[in-house]
Formats: C-alpha cells, sequence, structure tokens
C-alpha cells in the first residue's frame, strides 16, 4: 500500500508568532491591535484550509473527466434510435426500416396472402432475395427482389438483373418491391413490351398491409417494430452496424459491431 500524502501544514512559527504579540498587546493595554492580529490570524488559517481542498478536489477532477469522455465517445457511436414504437402502419416508417427488417416486411406480406415463399440468403446488394410459389400447385411462379433505398435512387441495373432472373427461369412474375424513389431509366425499362417485371413502392406495400384484417397489421407491425428496426444490419454476418470515427480522417461511417472478427464497413 502506498504512503497517504500529508496535507500540507500551516506555518506554525508565524501563528505561535501573532499569537504571542496578540498577548503581549493585550498586556500593554493596546486592544484595537490586539483584534486587528486576532482577525489577521482567522484570515491565514481560512485561506490554508481553503487552499488544502481545493487541492483534494483538483485530484479528483481527472477521473470524473475521464467517465465524461468515455459516455460522449458511447453517445457518438450509437445513432439516435427513437424509443417510442410506433402504433400504425405508415410510409415513413416503412422508409425509417433496416433493409433486413425490410425484406422480412415484405417477404411476411406474401406469406399472410397465403403464398409459400422461399428465401434466398442472397444479402444486402446481390441476387433476389426470395421466391413465390403458387398456392395449389407449390410451383415456383415469381421471384422478388427487396431494395430499402431511402436516400438514393433505384438504377436501372437493378431493373436489368431481375429480368435475367425472370427470363432465366422462365417465371411468370418479377417484383421489385422497394422504399425510395425509382430512377428515370428504371420506369423507361419497365414499359418496355418484352419487361415482364413489377414495382411496389412504399405507397404500394401501405396498400398491400392494409387488405389485411386489423390484427393481423397489428400482430405484423408489433413483429416488424421488435428491436433495433431501424438500424442498419451487417450484410456479411448479420449484426448490427455502429457509428464509428476514423483515427486518420475523422469521418464517421457504419461499422459491423462484430469487428474485428467481420470488417464490414458503410459510408
Amino acid at each position: 500500500m502506498g504512503r497517504r500524502k500529508r496535507k500540507e501544514p500551516l506555518d506554525e512559527q508565524a501563528v505561535f508568532a501573532m499569537i504571542v504579540c496578540i498577548a503581549a498587546l493585550f498586556y500593554f493595554n493596546r486592544p484595537g491591535l490586539a483584534l486587528l492580529l486576532v482577525v489577521a490570524l482567522f484570515a491565514v488559517v481560512y485561506f490554508k484550509t481553503q487552499k488544502s481542498i481545493d487541492s483534494e478536489n483538483n485530484k479528483t477532477k481527472p477521473q470524473a473527466s475521464s467517465r465524461r469522455k468515455k459516455q460522449n465517445a458511447i453517445t457518438r457511436a450509437t445513432p439516435p434510435i427513437s424509443l417510442d414504437k410506433p402504433t400504425e402502419w405508415s410510409q415513413e416508417l416503412i422508409a425509417d426500416l433496416d433493409w433486413r427488417v425490410f425484406e422480412k416486411l415484405c417477404l411476411n406480406i406474401w406469406r399472410l396472402k397465403g403464398f409459400s415463399v422461399e428465401e434466398t440468403g442472397s444479402g444486402a446488394d446481390g441476387g433476389v432475395d426470395f421466391y413465390i410459389y403458387a398456392k395449389e400447385t407449390k410451383r415456383k411462379i415469381g421471384v422478388v427482389q427487396c431494395k430499402s433505398w431511402s436516400k438514393r435512387q433505384i438504377d436501372v441495373k437493378v431493373m436489368r438483373e431481375l429480368q435475367g432472373v425472370v427470363a432465366s427461369e422462365q417465371l411468370k412474375l418479377g417484383l421489385l418491391m422497394y422504399s425510395g424513389v425509382l430512377s428515370k431509366g428504371s420506369n423507361e425499362f419497365m414499359k418496355k413490351p418484352a419487361v415482364n417485371i413489377k414495382a411496389q413502392g412504399g405507397a404500394d406495400i401501405l396498400d398491400e398491409i392494409a387488405k389485411l384484417p386489423q390484427q393481423v397489421q397489428n400482430d405484423l407491425l408489433k413483429e416488424i417494430t421488435a428491436g433495433d428496426y431501424q438500424k442498419p444490419s451487417c450484410p456479411k454476418c448479420d449484426s448490427k452496424l455502429v457509428r464509428r470515427t476514423a483515427k486518420k480522417t475523422g469521418k464517421e461511417f457504419w461499422g459491423c459491431e462484430n469487428f474485428p472478427k467481420c470488417r464490414y464497413t458503410m459510408h
């Protein structure tokens, strides 16, 4: 155990000298000067004591500052998420869904409509997301691609890839379910006679949900908004992404919470 530091003592000789002077002044009938020395003595004692207290307080400040820095770092690393769960479906809610949760919503809509579905597990940006099977024959009849791109346009490249899957597998339906905006090229591509794919945006998806019984809508809402339904998911390991700051540039980015096992990043 380390030694406890002794507090800085008062100047004992100076205090003793002042007490002697006070006694002498009273003895020689000079009470006015004696009272001045008494006030001075109390002032010295007070300021010495206050200095010792301030010194002890300063020793604890670095620890408190360190705790505040850690708390601020945690706050910056986590994006603000609304604590209040939504009570009804809306286009705004659909637009705010994490891409993985958005895929889950689209898949559940088709299941609730009575169709069998099969996920492909292709990830956030590659391939189609699930196949649709006929209710009676269980034959594969369609394919669905989900895109939750609320902050950028959905390029015609996505439409061409979907049409390619429909044509190669000879399916009746190719459907893009999306959150965001289709580019001009995407809209023009779907108008071509040889193209047999359709697109459902946020408003169309909301209409599909509205066709379900009210209790089914409520149960679906509760399921979709469970947990961190807004925070992005990692397409490589399915963990959640967290906000990080690059040491060299100071710029913020999304990084997998499973780091260093998973090094996926998104800017």
